[in-house]
């Protein structure tokens, strides 16, 4: 039983220690200059996937790593419930609704069509196992019954569903219901569908208690998770399958490989097999034909001149690490600079900012992040001043000169 639980926790602990990393990235302001993960260009063209789009893209180091049709509009079939449990756990976790809170089943909830977690009508479910019926099953009752439960009416929760997808900054991303059955005004693209999946991992790690369960059993009927992958791949630990004959087989995948973190997203699979052997493909290519690469926060840089200090220099560092996904072939390709302020005078205190380091790969630059004081340093006494405004203006001087 331990062993097993290990293995269901595992990938919650992976998506918070994810959740840190970027929290301390967004803390000290390094930056992908790119608002979406960083593209990397690569000669290593995938072969031909025969589906409708795809986005594979790295959290650990925020990069994407391979891309097609992108940010195509396309039918999301049930990959629509990432965005219906997002909601769901924003008001978890806001104190709204209750795990253990009691949902009444409507008849609508009861008659919903496609994959059903078979919840009753006019019964009483909590939210809990609403949750998973709607994690593993892909219970569209259950959906509508989460959504009936939150807002009253579904169509008033596909409105909290838009307003979600517009804060995350999804431009190819409408939904006109909580399940992913077809509709005119419903859509969505792989790179909007990856960016759901990763705020969802890294805002709601919880998530990934269920995602990662292979079955589920309730009203006497047991079902199996639909993302088969779970059964034939151990780094794979969610998110979320969808079908409709609209959508093709569609998937979004999140797996730890080398210790790092990925997710794709793929849409319009010909079957459930092609779909898992194009997931399997994506993620050995991300695994295989890219070093991971960590840039330190001591990296070397030298000592910097302080002026009207207790002492004369000190050793400038990243803010913090940053992480890099390279093509094997581009390795080389990669060059750093950095900036200081003109002129460093104390006092400076320890993790002050003093400048700004940048990654250029290709010559593009791609990462900042701020220079700061690796130490404090303290004004001089004042009866030394004198001395070093000496120095000071003829170091100006001999700077104007040269």
């Amino acid at each position: 039983m331990q062993m097993k639980q290990s293995a269901i926790y595992r990938p919650v602990l992976l998506a918070m220690s994810l959740l840190i990393h970027h929290s301390s990235v967004a803390n000290t302001n390094t930056e992908h200059i790119h608002s979406k993960p960083t593209p990397i260009e690569t000669t290593q063209a995938l072969p031909n996937l025969n589906v409708t789009g795809y986005s594979l893209v790295n959290l650990s180091s925020n990069t994407l790593l391979a891309q097609y049709n992108a940010d195509e509009k396309m039918p999301p079939a049930s990959l629509t419930k990432l965005m219906t449990l997002f909601i769901v756990y924003d008001y978890l976790d806001k104190g709204l609704i209750r795990s253990d809170e009691p949902v009444y089943i409507s008849r609508k909830a009861w008659r919903s069509e496609g994959s059903r977690m078979f919840v009753e009508p006019d019964s009483e479910v909590n939210v809990g196992q609403l949750i998973r019926g709607v994690s593993i099953v892909s219970g569209n009752d259950a959906s509508v019954a989460l959504a009936e439960h939150i807002s009253g009416t579904e169509e008033k929760f596909v409105e909290l569903m838009n307003q979600k997808a517009k804060a995350l900054g999804l431009n190819n991303t409408h939904f006109a219901n909580s399940t992913g059955l077809p509709h005119k005004d419903h859509f969505s693209s792989p790179q909007d569908m990856n960016m759901i999946g990763t705020e969802l991992i890294k805002q709601h790690p919880q998530v990934l208690t269920h995602t990662k369960e292979k079955t589920m059993t309730y009203n006497k009927i047991t079902q199996d998770n639909r993302n088969k992958l779970l059964w034939k791949d151990a780094s794979i630990f969610g998110l979320k399958t969808g079908h409709t004959k609209e959508a093709g087989y569609c998937l979004v995948a999140a797996a730890e490989r080398d210790n790092q973190i990925m997710i794709a997203t793929l849409f319009g699979a010909r079957s459930e097999q092609q779909r898992d052997a194009v997931m399997t493909k994506l993620f050995n290519h991300a695994q295989h034909r890219f070093k991971n690469i960590t840039i330190k926060q001591d990296n070397k840089i030298p000592e910097l001149r302080v002026w009207y200090g207790d002492q004369s220099y000190l050793q400038p560092k990243l803010k913090a690490p940053i992480q890099l996904s390279i093509p094997n072939n581009q390795q080389g390709m990669i060059r750093t600079r950095y900036q200081t302020i003109s002129t460093i005078k104390a006092p400076i205190k320890a993790d002050q900012v003093i400048g700004e380091y940048t990654v250029y790969i290709n010559d593009v630059a791609t990462i900042k992040t701020p220079l700061v004081a690796g130490k404090s340093v303290s004004k001089q006494p004042l009866w030394l001043q004198p001395f070093e405004w000496i120095t000071f203006q003829a170091n100006q001087i001999m700077k104007i000169l040269s």
